[in-house]
């Protein structure tokens, strides 16, 4: 198989085949970020592809789900992703489901008339990485859209049949905006109808913009008690179109829970004020070193 030295995947495709169709990410400018830094954005040759198909042919000849690889392979123009499923349905014809990772700017960067078709094909489940609902954290981390589009760009794939699940940054918004980043989040949210909304915790990397912000003083972190205040104002303020599963099930994460929108709401509010009353504010920061996360 042909993959990079570092390859990434959602927790929730543990037992997905994994095709590598890209490298690095087509944007690769948050400032947050430090993944793809030494690795170049590129496509992977359709012989390579090809070759990686045969292989799995070999050992999930009847995989009815299969997951791309790397960063945003929706960022690939229409044509190409519809040459690569083709490819992929001629060796896994039960495959049901392609899923991937992508951004807003490269759903925008499709028509309606080419989601739709996409879809057909079988790609059915996009990973968004929303990260926030706060426009001026949104700028500030330079993710390239604001909350406006982001709604509007979510709207389509679901108008396309396209399911998604999106990805957010607790504490990304860092120290004494935990309830306006939450309030904010949550009004996204309440726009749009995810299939999931996956927390992790923002955890600082060397390589990053704001790792080097963070040393030279110019960013304050989030505290653990402020994340979880983060995730019991989202579960307050979320109101879904439809039922929504809501999981901070996530090594970065200090509470762990799970549940859907709306009908789990209040247990996974009490779920957080049991560890908020448990401990003081300082008392929990020293049981969670957030320092042995960024040495992993």
């Amino acid at each position: 198989m042909h993959y990079d030295e570092e390859i990434y995947r959602p927790p929730m495709e543990a037992r997905t085949p994994l095709l590598q169709v890209t490298s690095g990410c087509s944007h690769n400018a948050c400032t947050f970020c430090g993944m793809y830094k030494k690795t170049p954005y590129k496509v992977s040759p359709f012989e390579e592809i090809e070759e990686d198909l045969k292989e799995i042919q070999t050992k999930r000849p009847d995989s009815e789900r299969i997951y791309l690889l790397n960063g945003d392979p929706f960022s690939m123009d229409y044509e190409r992703l519809k040459t690569i499923c083709l490819i992929i349905r001629k060796y896994l014809p039960a495959i049901k489901t392609i899923a991937m990772y992508a951004s807003v700017n490269n759903i925008a960067d499709k028509t309606d008339e080419e989601l739709r078709s996409l879809q057909s094909l079988g790609i059915n489940m996009l990973y968004v990485g929303i990260e926030t609902g706060h426009a001026d954290i949104l700028k500030r981390i330079n993710k390239g859209n604001t909350p406006e589009e982001a709604v509007r760009e979510l709207k389509r794939i679901e108008d396309a049949g396209i399911y998604w699940k999106a990805m957010i940054m607790l504490g990304i918004a860092g120290s004494g905006m935990a309830e306006e980043n939450a309030e904010k989040t949550a009004e996204l949210f309440s726009k749009v109808s995810p299939r999931g909304i996956f927390c992790m915790s923002y955890t600082m990397v060397p390589d990053s913009v704001m790792y080097n912000q963070w040393q030279k003083g110019k960013f304050r972190e989030a505290s653990e008690y402020e994340r979880i205040m983060e995730t019991k104002i989202l579960l307050e303020n979320i109101n879904p179109p439809k039922k929504v599963r809501f999981n901070s099930v996530h090594v970065s994460n200090t509470l762990t829970i799970d549940g859907f929108l709306p009908e789990d709401r209040e247990r996974m509010i009490r779920e957080c004020d049991e560890i908020l009353g448990e401990y003081t504010e300082e008392e929990f920061q020293k049981t969670f070193d957030r320092h042995n996360l960024r040495n992993l």
